[in-house]
């Protein structure tokens, strides 16, 4: 058996957005936000090859483990 990771995470994610109702009835189009763990400047490179110049700024947040 095969699992599509990225299937596997987008059923994960609805589920939990789902479970916290954070789901949006919104008709309008969405926003991104992007945020990184680790440096925010080779995500920002990363981010804008594959999505192109409408990929924005990038948001440090380090993991806190406490």
């Amino acid at each position: 058996v095969l699992i599509s990771s990225a299937e596997a995470t987008g059923t994960d994610v609805y589920a939990r957005l789902r479970d916290e109702d954070l789901l949006t009835t919104s008709t309008r189009p969405g926003t991104h936000r992007f945020v990184a763990s680790s440096e925010a400047g080779a995500f920002s490179e990363l981010g804008a090859r594959f999505l192109g110049p409408e990929f924005g700024a990038v948001e440090y947040r380090p993991w806190d483990l406490s």
